[in-house]
């Protein structure tokens, strides 16, 4: 499986490769004919990709209900558990690691290290049922216990969850086939159009003389 994002990514980076390979190859080429009489009088011949079209079909595994990140589930669980164990203890409260962890697996999300915004709402809420207490000591000590969470999930090393997808032709071919499972396959068509940078170098170790510059230039073509 991979994201959309990536998948994408890769594609433009192979076509970058690509056209660095055919430079690389065009340069092996200049040096021939150049070292050839007859062959230096001819133009060398370069490839170029100007425009690209590609339709790449895909599954559309899963799509994220808004924003969400993911981190690893059982450093979440390690880290949640010390730091809520640490709050109730403060609190003259008691509930075991065990019982938080085993709070944290029983959520489909948390359980796959899966957080968004509402991650500290639900987990402050379903430890708050496991605690005994008067009404008012059981609202500091949730609040507590969210204001903790926040802080705790935003020390865990996260990454941004895009949307999943299968690129492999076996699973696209099973998806377009399956009946009333045709519409998971999207086709995505890109226009990818050749394009440069210009970049300045600047040698050090050159004098400027006669008003000109030391600043060289790769220019785009």
């Amino acid at each position: 499986m991979a994201e959309l994002s990536d998948f994408l990514g890769h594609l433009l980076e192979e076509v970058t490769r690509a056209r660095v390979q055919a430079d690389f190859e065009s340069i092996r080429v200049a040096k021939i004919y150049a070292a050839d009489d007859l062959l230096k009088t001819f133009a060398i011949p370069r490839m170029r990709l100007p425009n690209i079209e590609i339709t790449a079909p895909v599954v559309i595994i899963d799509v994220p209900e808004g924003y969400m990140e993911k981190t690893d589930p059982n450093l979440l669980s390690q880290s949640v558990a010390k730091d809520v164990q640490q709050i109730l203890t403060q609190n003259k409260k008691r509930l075991a690691i065990t019982e938080i962890v085993k709070i944290i697996k029983e959520d489909a999300s948390l359980s796959q290290g899966y957080l968004n915004e509402t991650s500290a709402d639900i987990l402050s809420s379903k430890i708050g049922n496991q605690i005994k207490s008067s009404a008012e000591v059981h609202k500091q000590v949730v609040q507590l216990i969210h204001d903790q969470l926040i802080k705790t999930f935003q020390n865990l090393p996260r990454t941004t969850m895009g949307i999943e997808i299968n690129a492999k032709t076996s699973a696209i071919k099973e998806f377009s086939q399956t009946a009333g499972q045709g519409a998971n396959v999207i086709y995505f068509k890109m226009s990818i159009t050749e394009d440069a940078m210009e970049i300045e170098l600047k040698d050090p170790s050159e004098p400027v003389s006669n008003g000109q510059s030391n600043i060289k230039r790769l220019l785009p073509e």
